[in-house]
């Protein structure tokens, strides 16, 4: 599901069902009768005491104090670029199987629910990697980022005109440099950058395009502001930038906007379709004035 396996098919050596020992496979119980249930009982508050060594966490919630913004780390085998895409393309699905019933709502005359929301999600945003937010630090998030997917025009630092020191001798770019010959054989991959900033006020955001974009192959891979192929997607929140690539889909995709998603249906109905299945309808006043109306008392 989504990347995370599911508990029972990790192969675990020990366990606990029911309060029941598994470590073996056996459930015969033991000879004695009245104490059975009280060892039972007895083992299973052990096993509450006692931390499994084979715990995994998979996702470690990570406090940034930025408004509106949950942080969760991820460890393999989740990807959190596949993970996003996969809920968000679910959600469009069951929208637009929502919408076929909602269609049946139409024609039967029934008022059926039609709004969805989330209580503490509303986007997802998968981030690949993170570093500090200077120039420096985008550039090193971005070489890492970027080189799976891009053929990199890798240059040093000082040569591009920046301010900062030459980072051309990190560990990073020199083996970058040795990989550079396979990347001849990369898809010519058409792209665009969407930077978000949050409470943060020191990079621009022309120059953080700029410089992702200075370590592209523009030989090799166009701009796209329309419809790219990938999508470099640049979140930079207080003193962190992450940074990831996604599929062209994003925008269709709204985003990863799971609410829009999930109200897509909303969208693509007549205001009279609305009204017979909302029992209420949106109309606009001479003096330019928006009215819901809905149903009378008697009809409700």
């Amino acid at each position: 599901m989504y990347g995370i396996p599911i508990p029972g098919e990790e192969g675990a050596e020990t366990g606990t069902v029911l309060g029941e020992d598994v470590s073996n496979g056996s459930n015969e119980a033991k000879p004695g009768g009245g104490d059975e249930i009280e060892d039972l009982v007895q083992r299973e508050i052990a096993s509450l005491r006692t931390p499994s060594r084979n715990k995994s966490h998979y996702f470690t919630q990570i406090r940034l104090n930025v408004e509106c913004l949950l942080f969760s780390k991820t460890v393999p085998p989740i990807d959190p670029v596949a993970m996003a895409h996969q809920i968000s393309v679910d959600m469009k699905r069951d929208a637009e199987i929502a919408a076929v019933a909602t269609d049946e709502a139409i024609e039967k005359g029934r008022a059926v629910p039609m709004t969805r929301s989330f209580r503490y999600l509303n986007r997802l945003t998968p981030i690949t990697a993170s570093g500090r937010a200077t120039e420096k630090g985008v550039r090193h998030v971005a070489l890492e980022v970027l080189w799976p997917w891009f053929k990199l025009s890798l240059q040093p630092a000082n040569s591009l005109g920046e301010k900062d020191d030459d980072d051309s001798t990190s560990p990073i770019y020199a083996a970058l440099k040795k990989m550079q010959g396979t990347a001849e054989n990369k898809p010519d991959y058409t792209f665009a950058i969407r930077p978000s900033f949050r409470h943060h006020h020191e990079l621009e955001r022309r120059s953080v395009i700029d410089l992702v974009a200075a370590l592209i192959d523009q030989n090799h891979h166009k701009v796209d502001l329309v419809n790219p192929d990938k999508i470099i997607l640049i979140e930079i929140f207080r003193y962190t930038c992450g940074m990831s690539v996604v599929d062209g889909d994003w925008n269709s995709l709204r985003k990863y906007n799971l609410s829009e998603l999930s109200n897509l249906q909303l969208k693509n109905k007549e205001p009279q379709d609305l009204a017979k299945v909302t029992g209420t309808i949106t109309t606009t006043r001479e003096g330019g004035d928006t009215v819901t109306i809905g149903p009378t008392e008697g009809e409700k």
